[in-house]
């Protein structure tokens, strides 16, 4: 064997290794650099669904399609933050959030669903009349999964292997979901406020699909918030017939002419 004819050969596949190499290294810090310049809302959340190592951004009004496999809810937002998160399978909350209703009772004091923390059993509650509320305060009081801090900001995961039906207590693998369509409504809860006291600075809905593979279709929409109108008490109402009365009475009667 002539070793002097390998060596360029081996001198150039060390140079080629070690550009490789170098390559390798300088992707993931760029990676590693581009995760902590995540785009992060000074005040209210971005939110993303994930699934199979994919993740699609979330806007009103739109449609999250996911096949019948774990998925994962990804928050991006300040530190310090809790979530009120209703899924149904009514679309009336659905409805009424796109529609600016401000009150919507399922999200109401006293609604939130009870659980333990750091998403042990990896699900969601399915429930009609009230919300899961998944809150971040600090490693050891979190109701998300996994959690990491970027430089302007922080990103929750909650993994989703189930859902639990609130009213039956049951849970169901995502495999074994019959429903086609879920509804979801999601309220940012203000930084500071007492647990079932929602001042907010965000909210969101969509329709969650189960179909063959990740996807979002439909164009997002703004929503326009409709305060709540008082009914007409019934004093004034009273008052009101009163007065109509009074001025029927009033009026001049106009003399009958005899023939």
């Amino acid at each position: 064997m002539n070793v002097k004819k390998l060596l360029p050969v081996l001198c150039l596949s060390v140079l080629i290794c070690g550009i490789n190499c170098s390559q390798s290294l300088k992707t993931r810090m760029q990676e590693k650099q581009a995760e902590g310049k995540l785009s992060i809302p000074s005040e209210g959340f971005a939110l993303y669904i994930e699934q199979r190592g994919r993740s699609v951004p979330v806007g009103n009004g739109q449609t999250v399609t996911i096949s019948r496999e774990p998925f994962a809810f990804q928050f991006r937002t300040q530190p310090a933050a809790g979530f009120a998160v209703s899924i149904s399978r009514d679309d009336t909350f659905l409805t009424d959030l796109l529609d600016g209703i401000k009150e919507i009772p399922v999200f109401a004091r006293g609604t939130g669903i009870a659980e333990g923390g750091r998403n042990e059993n990896r699900m969601a509650f399915i429930s009609e009349t009230g919300s899961n509320y998944w809150v971040f305060k600090d490693s050891s009081n979190t109701r998300f999964d996994e959690y990491r801090l970027v430089d302007n900001g922080q990103v929750l995961t909650r993994t989703i292997e189930s859902m639990r039906d609130h009213r039956m207590g049951n849970d169901i693998p995502m495999s074994a979901v019959d429903e086609d369509t879920f509804y979801v409504c999601v309220l940012k809860r203000k930084r500071g406020a007492l647990i079932n006291e929602w001042p907010e600075t965000q909210r969101l809905g969509f329709r969650l699909a189960l179909g063959e593979r990740l996807s979002v279709t439909g164009d997002s929409v703004e929503i326009t918030m409709i305060e709540k109108l008082e009914p007409e008490s019934e004093v004034a109402s009273v008052e009101k017939t009163v007065t109509d009365s009074r001025a029927e009475t009033d009026k001049p009667t106009k003399k009958r002419e005899m023939n």
